[in-house]
């Protein structure tokens, strides 16, 4: 197969376990891992803590964005409305030292990934295209349409002439 970008669709050799190497090629790719599950977490509750009392205005600020579907940290809230109710999915509430914050919804909390396969793929250039093996895919479309006129041509002459 031959590449015709300049970028890579993987690494261009296998690896057997994580290393800088690696990271540093996979970064360079085109498409060098893909997710295959997926950590789910529901009813997610972060309480904030402090040795001095939490701020009026933080505590504030804090249940106002809740209210408006806010995330936070790695956590999102969403909020949908209709003409009768609003309803966020997530809720805080303070007291003088602690602001907790309550999502209802499911989070994805983080992915597991599958690294693709090398790419052993060669970079098209004029030495590949002169090889006898290598055809464009104009060449390919030209030889295929030839192949079908000349299947009808042979065994659906009745239907052309029609």
């Amino acid at each position: 197969m031959y590449n015709t970008s300049s970028l890579r669709i993987a690494p261009s050799k296998e690896y057997t376990a994580f290393s800088d190497e690696r990271f540093n090629e996979m970064n360079s790719c085109v498409f060098p891992c893909y997710p295959t599950a997926f950590v789910i977490a529901r009813d997610v509750t972060l309480r904030f803590t402090s040795a001095t009392s939490v701020s009026d205005s933080f505590a504030q600020s804090v249940e106002e964005h809740s209210s408006k579907g806010g995330g936070f940290f790695i956590f999102g809230g969403s909020s949908s409305s209709s003409s009768s109710s609003s309803h966020s999915n997530s809720t805080a509430t303070s007291t003088s030292n602690s602001v907790t914050v309550r999502f209802t919804t499911p989070q994805i909390l983080g992915y597991y990934l599958e690294a693709t396969a090398a790419d052993k793929s060669a970079i098209i250039s004029d030495e590949a295209q002169s090889n006898s093996d290598f055809i464009s895919i104009f060449d390919f479309i030209k030889d295929f349409q030839k192949m079908l006129d000349d299947y009808n041509s042979t065994y659906h002459k009745q239907t052309l002439s029609l």
